[in-house]
């Protein structure tokens, strides 16, 4: 330990605040020469990670404490980190030196609190609890003795000598009874892992003596730890409880939700045998203010392959059959589960620092591959503010064709809307616009058809299965000798193969008209551009009922193939719905290939930069909401 004299402590001023750009820890002794300070400052990993407090403004008071004191920490109100990194100069300063008071310090004014009851246990168990003062305001110290921590969050392992006296205090704990497999749930302290409860219920039916141990007093808790063979736990904070421990007699599993090995360092030296099992499937993670994942929070989904090795060596006298009917229980209710608990964790985290990117948000979701396209939709609905996504109804008649100008232009609006919504992404302005429209008897068909933004509006709606499904007829046009005569639909037609090509089931025209052989080779023929062949074929084909139905991630690969008519095909073309499509595009691209290259190339980097979302751009029909709708 070393001694510092007539030295100032400061209450805390900033804690954990390095999420925000703040710093990790600065509170406590002002130690002279602080830089060059070692072991007594506040330590992660190798390195200190402290920076000095602020001295007291000029004619702040400063209270004065004569005699000697020792150095404890910081007062922390999570389980975790308190007891992982504020408890570990504790034993061997206390025990040096058991006349003496321990310091710790706590934000302004909150010195009078009561201590949240796990701090309380901690320190009872560790046999420090009538010698600990609570700092709040700027205090001189007369002497602080500031022993190193025996433990740093990441830090390596702790030395034997220090283990021991941790063993020491075990023999003051409870007598629970013994147990063979015991699994530490955190379903009842959040769902940072879809599928805590399904997994809680996953080794039940193993089984395994369930636990949760926010419900039981902390000196019955590793108690309870040490009376087990086998100890399952899910990485979090409960994992620090053991670190009041200094030797543990059973085996101890970790199943992992995030990359690496959790608290290696310090479990290995304590348990008899560590394991550590990854549990963590794909991942949605908040955002740093530096725009960077943020890791440390977010919602990770399960990947079940590895439950089948860890059953089997922790239960190896079951029959496999019963292992193998657990794991399709775990892997059947962890489907179910994937929406709903998905939208309840954006639900409570929206809004929050980490999580204001709904954008980042939407895109993890889609690479996730959990949630299929209407229940992205949804968590659209829920990162902008809406607990459900608005109906929205359809009605009135459809504008005459002849009323709509004709699009010289390329449909920068509309390929916009079309690349946001195959991706399960669109523009949280759309919600907002829905919301609004939502309050409405119902929205007029040639209004909403005039309009990129409301068609984009009504499509959230649609594709996210709210309101009844919607089918057009159209007027029947002339018979199609000249695709070019079809110019003047363009505006209509581009909106109506968006919301069928996305609405899926949900949304349906229909026209009296098929096209010839000859019709479709008039319009391969067609002086037109490029795009307008395409949307045209489009818009025939699935008449026709010849484009496959369900998820729009289809018809947006095929969109891109747009980009490279040469691109390899898929290796088995016949289990693939959108080859022939696919080859049809590609022979009508190779025929103008210059323009397609530039069209297409500039439409489809204007869909991908975050521009696009401003649906502005020279688009037939393009509209705002208040020039469309009157409602601004």
């Amino acid at each position: 330990m070393q001694a510092y004299t007539d030295i100032l402590v400061a209450p805390v001023q900033a804690l954990f605040a390095a999420f925000h750009g703040g710093p990790v820890h600065q509170a406590g002794p002002l130690y002279p020469d602080f830089a060059r300070q070692g072991r007594a400052r506040h330590w992660r990993g190798t390195a200190p990670v402290d920076v000095c407090p602020q001295p007291p403004g000029e004619g702040e008071p400063i209270d004065r404490l004569d005699g000697e004191a020792l150095w404890g920490g910081c007062l922390v109100n999570h389980f975790g980190h308190f007891l992982a990194e504020f408890v570990h100069r504790l034993l061997p300063a206390a025990q040096a030196r058991p006349e003496l008071p321990i310091l710790y310090v706590t934000r302004p004014g909150q010195g009078g609190e009561p201590l949240p009851g796990f701090i309380r246990a901690a320190f009872e168990h560790l046999g420090v609890a009538g010698r600990v003062r609570v700092l709040d305001r700027p205090t001189r110290v007369a002497t602080l003795w500031v022993a190193p921590q025996a433990e740093c969050l990441g830090g390596l392992p702790p030395a034997a000598d220090y283990l021991a006296r941790l063993a020491e205090r075990q023999a003051a704990l409870p007598s629970v009874p013994a147990g063979e497999v015991l699994f530490v749930s955190r379903a009842g302290v959040g769902e940072g892992l879809v599928g805590e409860a399904a997994l809680e219920a996953f080794f039940a039916a193993l089984g395994a003596r369930i636990y949760r141990p926010e419900q039981h007093p902390l000196a019955e808790q590793l108690a309870t730890y040490l009376a087990h063979a086998q100890l399952v736990f899910t990485e979090g904070s409960a994992l620090h409880g053991l670190q009041l421990l200094g030797r543990i007699p059973g085996e101890l599993t970790v199943l992992a939700r995030r990359p690496g090995r959790f608290g290696q360092a310090f479990l290995a030296p304590r348990v008899a045998a560590l394991h550590h099992v990854p549990l963590a499937g794909p991942a949605v993670h908040g955002r740093a203010p530096d725009g960077r994942k943020a890791n440390w929070e977010g919602l990770v989904y399960l990947d079940t392959a590895p439950l089948v090795e860890l059953a089997a060596r922790l239960f190896p006298a079951l029959p496999d059959d019963r292992r193998a009917q657990a794991l399709a229980q775990l892997q059947d209710r962890l489907a179910a589960l994937a929406a709903p608990a998905t939208l309840d964790y954006l639900r409570a985290h929206r809004g929050q620092p980490l999580w204001r990117d709904a954008g980042a948000m939407l895109r993890d979701l889609a690479r996730t591959g959990r949630l299929a396209w209407p229940q992205r939709l949804q968590a659209g609905a829920v990162l902008a503010g809406l607990d459900a996504a608005p109906a929205l109804r359809l009605t009135g008649p459809l504008p005459p064709l002849a009323a709509l100008r004709s699009a010289e232009e390329a449909p920068t609006g509309w390929l916009a809307l079309l690349g946001q919504v195959a991706d399960g992404a669109p523009d949280p302005g759309l919600w907002t616009l829905a919301q609004a429209l939502s309050g409405r008897p119902a929205l007029d068909a040639a209004e909403v058809l005039r309009s990129d933004v409301l068609t984009g509006a009504w499509l959230c709606s649609l594709g996210a299965g709210a309101g009844e499904p919607v089918r057009l007829a159209l007027p029947r046009p002339e018979p199609l000798q000249d695709p070019a005569a079809a110019v003047p639909w363009m505006p209509l037609i581009q909106r109506l193969v968006l919301l069928r090509l996305a609405g899926a089931g949900r949304f349906r025209y229909s026209l009296k008209l098929r096209l010839s052989a000859r019709d479709w080779q008039a319009l391969r023929r067609a002086p037109l551009p490029v795009w307008q062949r395409c949307v045209l074929a489009w818009f025939h084909l699935l008449h026709e009922g010849r484009w496959p139905a369900g998820s729009p991630e289809g018809w947006a690969q095929a969109l891109r193939t747009l980009v490279d008519p040469t691109a390899t095909p898929p290796a088995t073309p016949s289990e693939d719905p959108l080859v022939q499509l696919q080859h049809r595009l590609a022979a009508w691209v190779q025929s103008d290939r210059p323009e397609a290259e530039e069209r297409l190339g500039r439409w489809l980097a204007r869909r991908a930069h975050p521009a696009a979302s401003s649906f502005s751009g020279g688009g037939a029909g393009q509209g705002s909401p208040a020039s469309a709708s009157g409602t601004g």
